[in-house]
């Protein structure tokens, strides 16, 4: 991803707009990406998008904007929020993933969930209800590099930082629960 020029993540099924206009260093080599988010080619300007302290990650190279069916998007600014698009609504999940030292990876949409990956931990969406399942790995143990669903388990590929070898595992989590 080039940060000297913007980014533009359009919905493809709705209309909604987020620009990362410019990649910051904000304080203390703690960087981020300024933004803007649109719905109906209208900045939206409220609580939830925090324009003046707020930033997106800094590593957007894996980052799913949409769910496939347009109803749900993802603004990764700093907490897990979610745009409703039907109902025009706005979901602040409560961060229960320490994100100290805990890099955004990527996230993905996935059978009415949103799944999002950190180098520590992974966060669980169910987009339905709006509540999450929270994994947290120790640190300087393990270093998440991926994740994906095969049919219907998730797995997660992390180096091991005792050995230094890449692994992939299948994730028990219950997340049919809810």
């Amino acid at each position: 991803m080039k940060l000297d020029m913007p980014h533009i993540y359009i919905g493809e099924k709705s209309p909604t707009k987020l620009i990362a206009t410019e990649y910051i260093e904000a304080n203390y080599g703690n960087t981020m990406w300024r933004y803007q988010f649109y719905v109906d080619d209208k900045l939206v300007d409220n609580k939830h998008m925090n324009y003046k302290y707020g930033g997106l990650y800094p590593n957007l190279d894996l980052y799913q904007f949409e769910a496939k069916d347009g109803r749900h998007v993802f603004i990764p600014n700093g907490k897990t929020l979610i745009y409703n698009t039907e109902e025009k609504t706005y979901f602040e999940v409560a961060p229960a993933v320490d994100t100290v030292n805990n890099n955004f990876v990527k996230n993905f949409f996935n059978n009415n969930k949103l799944v999002i990956v950190y180098q520590r931990g992974i966060q669980i969406i169910a987009l339905n209800s709006y509540i999450a399942k929270n994994v947290l790995f120790p640190q300087n143990s393990y270093q998440l590099r991926d994740a994906f669903y095969d049919d219907r388990d998730l797995y997660v590929t992390f180096k091991d930082l005792k050995n230094y070898k890449e692994k992939t595992q299948k994730l028990t989590i219950l997340i049919d629960e809810y």
